[in-house]
């Protein structure tokens, strides 16, 4: 992962230094590049578990097209590689950690106030996302034990939810922050991987965002 961040950074270095008198801001359709950082987290109903946050990575890239002729709303789907997950403290007194990976699509509604100057944009956006699991361990350190975070008694592949949030254009830069509230359940029927016998209700994921990137 270190690797893969190490390239993205010296690739989105090089595409700011090429780009720098291309702006956006005034097209008809762009295409973005997004490197962020979640703060994941895991809403437990039925059970309030002791748990904190985990961070992670996210990253991919976004097309913006307009959908109305007559006022600046945008429609934005995307394509993302993105990092959530929790640590718990379970009934046993064991730090568990998970994380999950998820391949995402998110598709978001986004209204462009251009009022500010001729370079700077401010763009507010309600949408939804969906996920699927593509990879992810979660860690029993008490006992030693690593498992894949989408196996049997695990977490459900599917998630699906609500975005919101501002982004910030300054000629081709961009950066955005976002929340995604998780809708679907995600815990799967036979749900153990927290020790907790009796647990039978539902998992949803939380996640704050904050990303950077370019619009071409």
């Amino acid at each position: 992962m270190r690797k893969l961040l190490s390239v993205l950074m010296v690739a989105f270095l090089c595409a700011t230094t090429s780009q720098a008198q291309n702006y956006y801001i005034n097209e008809d359709c762009y295409w973005g590049v997004r490197l962020g950082v979640n703060v994941g987290n895991l809403a437990f109903d039925g059970l309030e578990p002791n748990k904190s946050s985990q961070t992670g990575l996210n990253f991919g890239v976004v097309y913006g097209m307009p959908i109305s002729d007559d006022m600046p709303i945008y429609f934005e789907p995307g394509l993302l590689i993105t990092a959530k997950g929790v640590k718990v403290d379970s009934s046993h007194k064991q730090e568990i950690k998970s994380r999950l990976t998820y391949l995402e699509i998110p598709a978001v509604f986004k209204y462009r106030f251009e009022e500010v100057s001729e370079d700077v944009c401010i763009e507010p956006f309600f949408g939804g996302f969906f996920s699927m699991g593509v990879g992810g361990k979660t860690k029993d350190f008490e006992n030693r034990v690593k498992r894949n975070s989408f196996g049997s008694g695990a977490y459900e592949h599917f998630d699906a939810g609500i975005r919101f949030g501002c982004g910030l254009g300054y000629r081709n830069l961009y950066a955005e922050m976002s929340y995604d509230w998780g809708l679907t359940n995600i815990a799967q029927s036979n749900f153990n991987y927290l020790g907790y016998d009796s647990f039978d209700d539902t998992i949803h994921t939380r996640c704050l965002t904050l990303s950077v990137g370019l619009n071409f």
